[in-house]
């Protein structure tokens, strides 16, 4: 099983890019990314 991660949207989008220079191979989302929840969003 992977785990993945999926940061707020109040974090600054440099958290994800450390994380995956750090470890490439991580699954890393941030809000408002593509294929995550959008910003501001609410989830039903």
């Amino acid at each position: 099983m992977t785990i993945r991660y999926l940061l707020d949207e109040n974090l600054s989008p440099r958290i994800k890019r450390m994380l995956l220079n750090r470890e490439p191979t991580m699954d890393v989302l941030r809000v408002g990314d593509p294929t995550a929840p959008p910003f501001g969003g609410v989830m039903n």
